[in-house]
């Protein structure tokens, strides 16, 4: 499957996900699998249906509510959801490239308890970013490296802050099984607006005068790279 059809991408949904691995990986679990069209079927006929589609053009979604009742909804991937993704995924390098080198985007969120986080009152120190969702496989990955990054930064001018579109209810269930020692900001969906985020996760770098001094996709090596950028950003 193209990296491009990822649980990254909310052109066609808020968790779009790979489903040709869904129903190998989960296919023990009690899960239906509910079609376009309303029928639903079992993890079996999964390979008829992707016969019948085409073996890279069927992707699933879901949300918290079908997490728990165990429901994937398929949706056949068309070439124009594809085009949909490439000009999404543009606009967001563009718009973090051309903010590279000047000030972040102001922006303000609030945490699961209703407290209010601004950038600009985060004036003077470094302030990390990690865009993710609750359903993100690869935001899951990269949470044990973030969480040594705080472990790490501990008692120096270094905030991290996690910006996703899930609510609090969501994110503070999430929390209790997956640990992310980032402060949360929930509901942020003006702020990934204007940030044009569309692949996730994805982690900024701002310095202690409100500049984006650097931008990361996902990788092995991405709590290295985060540090490397903070280091110069504190020195």
């Amino acid at each position: 499957m193209s990296g491009l059809i990822a649980c990254k991408s909310r052109v066609l949904t808020e968790k779009a996900t790979d489903a040709t691995n869904t129903g190998t990986n989960q296919a023990t679990r009690n899960i239906t699998y509910v079609l376009p069209d309303g029928a639903k079927i079992s993890a079996d006929k999964l390979d008829s249906v992707k016969q019948a589609w085409g073996a890279d053009k069927m992707i699933s979604k879901h949300d918290e509510t079908d997490d728990a009742n165990g429901i994937i909804h398929l949706v056949q991937f068309t070439d124009k959801m594809k085009e949909e993704m490439i000009a999404a995924s543009t606009t967001q390098m563009e718009t973090l490239q051309a903010m590279t080198g000047h000030q972040a985007a102001s922006f303000s969120g609030t945490d699961p308890k209703g407290h209010t986080v601004q950038l600009s009152d985060l004036k003077g120190k470094v302030v990390v970013v990690n865009f993710w969702f609750t359903t993100c496989p690869p935001c899951l990955t990269e949470m044990g490296s973030l969480n040594e990054l705080v472990k790490k930064y501990k008692g120096k001018a270094v905030v991290f802050l996690g910006i996703t579109f899930n609510d609090g209810p969501a994110v503070t269930k999430f929390l209790k099984s997956h640990p992310f020692n980032f402060q949360q900001l929930v509901k942020a969906n003006d702020v990934i607006k204007t940030y044009a985020i569309h692949n996730y996760p994805t982690s900024l770098v701002i310095d202690k005068n409100g500049m984006l001094k650097q931008f990361f996709q996902s990788g092995q090596d991405i709590g290295e790279q985060i540090s490397k950028t903070i280091d110069v950003a504190l020195s």
